[in-house]
């Protein structure tokens, strides 16, 4: 009987707890004004104290002269630079380097890799594709022609590559 009704009180609390958070999550903004903010537009099309409106997701307005909705939820941007731009989602970089290990040489044991130490060359879970990753001034103006401003680098080997990192495309110190 006792173990009933330690059952019952359980069931009772887990189906008790299926009421929606109210607030904010259940009240989202459908209209944004992103205001006082240097918008480029395009290359070589700059709007000085521009606003944004973004209506459901979509960009309905932009410009130095844009009526703001009376339901916007305002964001001033001042001091910020919004650019129109792509993210390129998987820039697969070649290594241009040789691998930064070896494993099997007798004659370098003592470079093996300092925190994973696997018989395998190609599970390299702490390496990052920073430490490789040099772009051509070619490369990136090519993708800045395209419109895309940022990308998502990803190792090109192995099969724990490690870690992808995500960069700005502008001028970039190799």
């Amino acid at each position: 009987m006792l173990k009933r009704i330690i059952l019952t009180l359980l069931i009772g609390n887990i189906f008790a707890q299926v009421k929606p958070v109210e607030g904010l999550h259940n009240n989202t903004p459908r209209i944004y004004a992103l205001t006082n903010a240097t918008i480029v537009a395009e290359p070589g099309t700059i709007i000085e104290d521009g606003t944004i409106i973004i209506r459901d997701g979509v960009i309905t307005a932009t410009g130095s002269k844009v009526s703001i909705p009376e339901d916007a939820f305002v964001m001033d941007l001042t001091g910020k630079t919004v650019y129109a731009g792509f993210i390129e989602s998987y820039w697969k970089k070649e290594d241009k380097k040789p691998p930064m290990f070896s494993f099997g040489d007798e004659k370098k044991k003592e470079e093996k890799r300092p925190v994973v130490d696997h018989w395998s060359k190609k599970v390299q879970p702490e390496a990052s594709v920073l430490d490789a990753f040099h772009p051509s001034d070619k490369e990136l103006s090519e993708l800045r022609k395209l419109g895309f401003t940022t990308a998502q680098v990803v190792p090109s080997k192995g099969i724990f590559r490690g870690r992808s990192a995500i960069v700005h495309l502008g001028d970039w110190n190799s």
